[in-house]
C-alpha cells in the first residue's frame, strides 16, 4: 500500500501545482486586465468580481475614452481602470488597478474625495492628482454602480492640465491687451490734447501774420514807390498772391489737423464711456435723428421708408450716433444721377436684433471695402467732406455694446449696412 500512496500523494501534489500555476496566471491575467474580471486584494485574501460578457463591448468603448475612468470601492479600492486614467497618473495600469484610489489624490484634497465617495450621486469636484513630484489638476465626477452585487463608485476623471494652462495663457493676453489698450487711450488722448496746443499757437500766429499782411497791403504803394517796376511787380506779387495763398494752405491744413485729433479724442471716449442701458423705441430715435437731418433730405427730394422698428435694450446716447453716423453717411453718398432712396428695417434672430440701412447711392468697389471701417480712410471718391472716421466710431460703440456691424455693397448699385446687437446688449 505504501508504494500506491506515495504514488498518490505525488500525482496529487503535481495536480495541485498545476492548479497553483493556474491560479497564478489566472491572477496576473485579471490583474494586466486581459480577462474581464478583476482581482482585488484584502484582508481575507483576494476576491474575484467578474465583468459579464454581454458587457465587454462598454469596455472597449471606456478603454477608448479621451477621459480617465475608473470603479472603486466605497473605501477607495479600484476594481478597474482605463489606459487613459494610467497615462493621467503617469503609472502602469496593472499597478492602478487594484490600488487606492486615495494613493493617487494629493492629501489635502483626500476629505474631499472622501465625500464624493460617500454621496456618488452626479457628484463632482476638483482635485489636484499624483503624478511623481507633480500635481495634475483634474475635475472627478462620481456616480452610484451596482458591480457583483457591490455598491461601487464609477468616476470619470478629467485631466484639466491643459485647461489651466490655456486660462493662464488667456488672463496673460488679457492683461497685455488691457494694457496695451490703455496705452492707446493714453497715446490718444496725449495726441488729442497735445497736438491742440501748437494748433492754437499756429491759429495765433496765422491770425497775425495774416494781419500783418493786410498791414502792408494797405500800405503797398509808400512801400514799394522807391523799388525798380520789376522788383516792385515781384514784391507786389508776393503780398497780393503767393502769400494769401500760402496762408490759405496753412489755414485749411491747421482746421484738418484740428478735425483730425478732436475725431481721435471722440474715438477714444466712444471706447471707454460708461454705458447707461435702458429700454428704448428704436424707432422714436430714428425719427429724432431724421429730424436733425430733415434739411439734407429735403433739399436733396431723398424718399426715406421706414419698416416696424422694435423696442431694444441699449445705451441711448450710442444708439442715436450709430444711426445719424449711417443715415448722414447714406445721405452723403447718394448717386446725384438718380432720385436719392434710403430705407431702414429690422428683423429678429433668436440672440439678436439686426437693424438694416440700405441706400441706392454709388456703392463701393470690392478693392475699397477693405478701408470702409478703418480710421481716416474713405472708400470711393474722396469728394465729400468728412475726416473718415464716422464708421469707425460706429464700429467702436458697437463693439461696447456687444454687437457688430457689416457692410454689403455692390458698386453703381447701393450699400447696405447691417448693424447687429444683442437682445441682452
Amino acid at each position: 500500500m505504501a508504494p500506491n500512496i506515495a504514488t498518490e500523494l505525488e500525482e496529487r501534489v503535481q495536480y495541485l501545482q498545476q492548479r497553483l500555476d493556474e491560479a497564478e496566471e489566472t491572477l496576473r491575467a485579471l490583474r494586466s486586465g486581459e480577462v474581464d474580471a478583476v482581482v482585488a486584494s484584502g484582508p481575507d485574501g483576494d476576491r474575484v468580481y467578474t465583468l459579464e460578457g454581454a458587457d465587454q463591448p462598454y469596455r472597449v468603448m471606456v478603454q477608448n475614452m479621451a477621459e480617465g475612468a475608473l470603479t472603486c470601492m466605497p473605501d477607495g479600492l479600484i476594481l478597474f481602470a482605463n489606459q487613459r486614467l494610467a497615462s493621467i497618473l503617469g503609472m502602469p495600469l496593472d499597478r492602478v488597478i487594484g490600488s487606492s484610489i486615495y494613493n493617487f489624490v494629493a492629501e489635502e484634497d483626500a476629505p474631499l474625495l472622501l465625500v464624493l465617495l460617500a454621496d456618488r450621486v452626479g457628484v463632482q469636484a476638483e482635485v489636484r492628482l499624483k503624478k511623481g513630484e507633480s500635481a495634475v489638476p483634474a475635475q472627478i465626477s462620481a456616480n452610484a454602480l451596482s458591480f457583483d452585487g457591490i455598491e461601487c463608485a464609477c468616476i470619470i476623471v478629467t485631466d484639466l492640465s491643459e485647461l489651466r494652462r490655456a486660462e493662464e495663457s488667456l488672463r496673460r493676453y488679457s492683461a497685455q491687451l488691457a494694457e496695451t489698450n490703455e496705452d492707446l487711450k493714453l497715446f490718444t488722448q496725449i495726441v488729442s490734447h497735445d497736438l491742440r496746443a501748437p494748433l492754437m499757437n499756429l491759429r495765433g500766429f496765422f491770425s497775425q501774420l495774416r494781419d500783418s499782411i493786410a498791414t502792408l497791403n494797405r500800405s503797398e504803394e509808400v512801400l514799394l514807390a522807391n523799388l525798380r517796376e520789376a522788383e516792385r511787380a515781384a514784391v507786389a506779387h508776393e503780398l497780393q498772391v503767393a502769400i494769401p495763398e500760402a496762408l490759405g494752405f496753412i489755414e485749411s491744413s491747421v482746421t484738418r489737423i484740428d478735425h483730425l485729433t478732436g475725431a481721435l479724442l471722440r474715438l477714444s471716449r466712444a471706447g471707454h464711456r460708461e454705458l447707461q442701458m435702458e429700454e428704448l423705441d428704436a424707432g422714436t430715435l430714428l425719427q429724432e435723428t431724421l429730424g436733425s437731418l430733415a434739411h439734407q433730405i429735403e433739399s436733396r427730394h431723398i424718399t426715406v421708408q421706414i419698416g416696424p422698428l422694435p423696442r431694444i435694450i441699449s445705451d441711448r446716447s450710442a444708439i442715436e450716433q450709430i444711426f445719424g453716423n449711417l443715415l448722414d453717411n447714406a445721405i452723403k453718398y447718394l448717386d446725384p444721377e438718380r432720385p436719392g432712396r434710403i430705407e431702414v428695417s429690422a428683423e429678429g434672430t433668436v440672440d439678436a436684433v439686426v437693424f438694416h440701412v440700405r441706400d441706392n447711392g454709388r456703392g463701393i468697389a470690392e478693392d475699397d471695402m477693405r478701408k470702409v471701417f478703418a480710421p481716416f480712410r474713405r472708400a470711393g471718391t474722396e469728394d465729400v467732406p468728412g475726416e473718415g472716421m464716422g464708421l469707425a466710431f460706429v464700429r467702436a460703440l458697437l463693439h461696447r455694446l456687444g454687437g457688430r456691424i457689416e457692410c454689403h455693397s455692390q458698386l453703381g448699385a447701393g450699400t447696405t449696412f447691417s448693424v447687429i446687437l444683442p437682445k441682452a446688449s
